[in-house]
């Protein structure tokens, strides 16, 4: 961050006052911005709570240490939405929650009744017979549900929703990933 100073009054475009001319507030550099605010810097003004205003580089004098301004200024914002969309599963309505939640279960050798009690202990009380619904795919669980159980049989949430008998759907999908990766991580994608 580097502070700033208004070199005049700011105000919003309905006319409300964000900062007097000389207040003093820090910029904030990388931030997210869209649309209208894109080319702006985003600012926290000191006695103001947490909202964010965004202004033009001529609105504002960077004081302190020398920055580089335009590091502060928004650039258009890198998005997943930007990629081709991730692959369809074959089927319009095919999840794969059930099969994969008792792959799981069965590998770390447990029964239905104890899963309900590692998923008590995970802080989300659930009955035996709510387990065998999500697994015949009678019903399925909310998100609380799906972070209990990645808790309690200690893998990612992510990985109950993966159609692995689909080996060119997975092709696709990791694809997809690398791409996103590749926009949202670009100083430390290899």
């Amino acid at each position: 961050m580097a502070t700033v100073r208004a070199r005049r009054d700011l105000r919003s475009v309905r006319g409300m006052l964000i900062a007097k001319k000389d207040r003093v507030g820090e910029a904030i550099r990388d931030h997210n911005a869209y649309g209208k605010n894109i080319g702006k810097v985003a600012v926290k003004w000191r006695g103001r709570k947490t909202k964010i205003y965004w202004h033009s580089l001529d609105e504002l004098e960077f004081i302190g240490e020398p920055v580089d301004l335009f590091a502060y200024v928004a650039q258009p914002t890198s998005s997943p939405l930007n990629c081709s969309p991730l692959p369809a599963p074959p089927a319009p309505n095919e999840f794969h929650f059930g099969d994969n939640l008792r792959t799981f279960r069965r590998d770390h050798g447990l029964r239905q009744w104890e899963l309900a009690e590692l998923m008590t202990k995970a802080g989300v009380k659930v009955a035996q017979t709510t387990i065998s619904n999500w697994e015949r795919r009678c019903d399925a669980p909310d998100g609380s549900y799906v972070k209990a159980l990645a808790v309690a049989l200690r893998v990612p949430a992510l990985i109950f929703f993966v159609n692995y008998r689909d080996c060119t759907w997975m092709d696709r999908t990791i694809e997809y990933l690398t791409k996103v990766r590749a926009i949202m991580c670009p100083e430390g994608f290899v």
